[in-house]
């Protein structure tokens, strides 16, 4: 009667002869992959970093360059945030004045909520152009944009 290879065979004198094993257990190393995966999976979602808005579509909206521009967010209630940090209003021409400081060259993408203010929006790209940020790109969604509503001049019936 012989184990084999899985474990003491009995030699010639009764003895035990121990065999190496020759087969890998991969096993634990599944086990530990399949945690791993999981715990990626789990945590991607959350390292995307940025404020949540509803961006408008636009027909020719093209991707943006590959240099990490600066990003200025502006949400639906009007809040200001400068690379995800919010900004208060009083703030705003010191901090753009600082990034013109740091390099006046460098992209700004000024992405505003759907139903943000266009008075606030139009408020923040002067303050913007004021502190001598010349490279300021509107972010859009692409798609397809909605047809625009048609508005009836007044006094016309």
């Amino acid at each position: 009667m012989s184990a084999g290879l899985l474990g003491p065979e009995p030699d010639g004198e009764g003895g035990p002869v121990y065999r190496p094993l020759a087969e890998m257990n991969v096993t634990p190393f599944v086990d530990v992959m399949l945690v791993l995966l999981i715990v990626f999976m789990v945590t991607a979602p959350m390292l995307a970093a940025g404020v949540k808005l509803d961006l408008p579509r636009a027909r020719n909206a093209a991707p943006l360059d590959a240099k990490a521009p600066a990003s200025v967010s502006i949400t639906a209630d009007g809040r200001v945030f400068i690379d995800g940090a919010e900004s208060a209003d009083d703030a705003l021409e010191a901090r753009f004045a600082a990034m013109a400081a740091a390099d006046a060259t460098r992209a700004v993408h000024l992405r505003a909520d759907r139903t943000a203010p266009h008075g606030r929006v139009v408020d923040v790209m002067s303050r913007m152009g004021a502190a001598g940020l010349s490279k300021i790109a509107i972010v859009a969604e692409p798609g397809r944009s909605p047809a625009p509503a048609l508005v009836a001049p007044s006094g016309a019936p």
